[in-house]
């Protein structure tokens, strides 16, 4: 019997495996034995054999089946591997949308908005905020592992996060709080201005740059969704003919040109879900 993938929206059997003898034995010798068990309204003769492979995103149907479904409604988009990944876009996020030329110094983020926004874009460049933001996330991490850990709710960590993961809101909250104690840290490292407008400096800072954690969601979609939208792009344009793919100095494999319209496909579908999640926010 020859199972394909299709695009039914309804199985009408269920491919099982076992190791056991549970189904009628093939061969007296068989360890491993499969069947097909038809559905209710059982299969007909000269019907077609439609099979689901569960509720699954589309990289275990590439990886182990080898196709990427036109329409899966159960598909995900990881938008940050970790917390550090998270802090990593946060702060791209901020120095993209920069003004143009020098943000300033410090010292004029007194002023209003737009030296407010001079100042986050000045912290957000200095690598010494960048340390303090890790340092922070990863202690805030580390305190919320052992509460989870005490409390056994939810998946532990904050890694591979998507949109509709219930840890996201939460690890926005605690970038949140990191920021505005990464930031008060590093403004009480400036000098020549006297205590009352560092205050004032400090403060417009915090709250630029913490006004600017809610938005790197959609800054990380945005992103991906040109990333895989350049990748598709480029596996379609790729030679019809087998190439030599080099992954590190240890790692090399053949494409054939069946498997870039795999991996055009799968970037191509990726694309259009972070598309229809920008649209959602």
């Amino acid at each position: 019997m020859h199972l394909t993938p299709h695009p039914c929206q309804r199985a009408n059997c269920i491919l099982r495996s076992s190791t056991t003898h549970s189904f009628p034995p093939v061969a007296a010798a068989t360890d491993f034995l499969a069947g097909v068990v038809a559905g209710p309204d059982a299969i007909q003769a000269g019907d077609q054999v439609c099979i689901s492979y569960g509720p699954w995103p589309t990289e275990p149907l590439l990886l182990l089946f080898g196709f990427v479904p036109q329409h899966n409604p159960h598909d995900s988009l990881v938008l940050f591997s970790d917390l550090e990944h998270m802090a990593d876009c946060f702060l791209e996020a901020v120095a993209s949308s920069a003004t143009q030329g020098s943000p300033g110094d410090l010292a004029a983020a007194a002023g209003g908005s737009s030296a407010a926004s001079a100042g986050a874009a000045a912290a957000a460049a200095d690598p010494a905020f960048a340390e303090r933001l890790h340092e922070q996330l990863s202690a805030a991490e580390v305190a919320a592992g052992g509460q989870q850990q005490q409390q056994a709710v939810g998946p532990p960590g904050y890694r591979d996060l998507t949109l509709t993961d219930t840890r996201l809101r939460a690890a926005v909250q605690m970038l949140h709080k990191a920021v505005s104690a990464a930031a008060e840290q590093w403004c009480a490292q400036m000098n020549g201005v006297d205590q009352q407008q560092q205050q004032q400096q400090a403060e417009a800072v915090q709250q630029e740059l913490g006004a600017r954690t809610s938005g790197v969601v959609r800054f990380r979609l945005q992103q991906l969704a040109q990333q895989l939208e350049e990748a598709a792009t480029q596996a379609s344009k790729s030679s019809s003919e087998e190439q030599v793919e080099v992954v590190d100095e240890h790692i090399s494999y053949r494409s054939s040109a069946e498997h870039r319209h795999l991996i055009a496909a799968y970037c191509s579908s990726k694309a259009q879900l972070a598309r229809q999640l920008l649209a959602k926010l």
